[in-house]
């Protein structure tokens, strides 16, 4: 199976990077959420470990990070923000 990455819009109109690999849907999806100043591909190495062993991932560049857009007001760098 091929993964997918795509965008969304997040509340504010961030254009948001994403990359999903569906596999087993028996097993859960394991969400891997990169540190500050980094990007999704920090967790290279693990997806492949995962994904073999036949688990969905999903992973993704926060606001202002890697192929994420990045946001106008700095404000909108907030946590609440990064949460919602």
């Amino acid at each position: 199976m091929r993964f997918m990455e795509a965008y969304f819009f997040s509340f504010d109109g961030t254009k948001i990077f994403y990359r999903y690999m569906p596999l087993n849907k028996k097993k859960p999806v394991l969400v891997f959420i990169h540190s500050l100043g980094s990007n999704w591909t920090l967790w290279k190495q693990e997806l492949l470990i995962f994904e073999k062993k036949g688990y969905s991932t999903l992973t993704f560049d926060l606001r202002g990070h890697g192929l994420s857009g990045i946001p106008l007001h700095d404000e909108d760098y907030l946590f609440p923000n990064f949460a919602k």
